[in-house]
């Protein structure tokens, strides 16, 4: 076989795998994350049956499947003239007033996916909020969605950590909402959900780790903020804490209990009598994969603070 002849040969080959694969600008569809520690996932379809929203100033419609559930369109058209006499621009806004039968604090992460579409080329930085309401008012959670979160004529898949909504003792209804000052008078706006999801791992992990950064020499106690997910069946197990100084000297190293959320734990270390310099509190020193450190510093007085 001639040199040409197989340089025809890996020619063809080329454009026949070019032609199977899509275009560079071309983005495909984006999928749920499949990671292989998440233990249970509780799909929340009632969220996505439009009888259970009441709408205003907007409609709420049926609308095909998303990755086999249901699913529903916000659909509002902007009128800068439909309002009261005195507010004219109004918020079309629809709610569920039965967000508090979902156990929300029961797992790690709420989870749906969103399709944009629009009569006009560009979103605006806000183009609609979710709000979670909780009967004091001054409680109520917002996530705000826009150019920054959503892609027209795409589907983007949303993840919110339940910690967010550590705040409110307990939720009553969750709505999506609209301000039409951000949009022009005749814009039409639908907003595609679905998919709703909670998702919870099945190995506890530690999300964020934060200790006071600067303490005094023998300080009795460490304030540590911890962010923990797992199911309740893993997760009372505890979290393994290392405590090493600046040479990597391991001090102490103890589990300590954890709940699923915002831990805020005060670990005694006064028997250590901790002299000035550098340290390093470690969860899960042992698991490479899971291991999240962070440093904090003894002085001697305030005044070396100011130095």
């Amino acid at each position: 076989m001639t040199i040409q002849r197989i340089t025809m040969i890996l020619c063809a080959g080329i454009a026949a795998l070019a032609q199977t694969l899509p275009p560079p600008h071309v983005k495909l569809p984006s999928e749920f994350p499949t990671a292989q520690d998440i233990e249970d996932v509780l799909w929340v379809d009632s969220l996505a049956k439009p009888a259970g929203w009441s709408p205003a100033e907007a409609k709420i419609l049926s609308a095909d499947p998303v990755d086999g559930h249901a699913a529903f369109i916000f659909h509002v058209p902007v009128d800068h003239f439909a309002g009261e006499p005195k507010y004219p621009i109004g918020w079309p806004r629809a709610y569920f007033g039965g967000a508090a039968s979902i156990n929300w604090k029961d797992y790690d992460a709420f989870q749906f996916k969103i399709y944009t579409k629009m009569n006009r080329d560009t979103l605006p930085k806000k183009a609609f909020s979710l709000a979670f309401r909780n009967p004091d008012k001054g409680k109520n959670v917002e996530v705000p969605f826009g150019k920054d979160n959503l892609r027209l004529n795409e589907w983007t898949t949303f993840t919110m950590p339940i910690n967010r909504l550590a705040k409110l003792p307990s939720i009553h209804t969750i709505g999506f909402y609209v301000c039409e000052s951000d949009f022009n008078h005749g814009d039409m706006l639908d907003f595609t959900f679905g998919g709703f999801r909670l998702i919870r791992s099945s190995a506890v992990k530690i999300t964020s780790l934060e200790c006071n950064g600067i303490s005094y020499r023998e300080t009795p106690a460490l304030d540590v903020k911890v962010t923990a997910e797992g199911s309740s069946s893993t997760i009372g197990k505890g979290v393994p804490f290392a405590l090493t100084d600046a040479t990597g000297k391991l001090i102490r190293l103890e589990t300590l209990p954890v709940t699923r959320g915002i831990n805020e734990i005060k670990m005694d270390v006064s028997e250590l009598r901790l002299k000035p310099g550098d340290y390093q509190l470690t969860a899960f020193p042992k698991e490479a994969e899971k291991t999240i450190r962070v440093g904090f510093k003894i002085v001697d007085s305030p005044w070396e603070v100011k130095k």
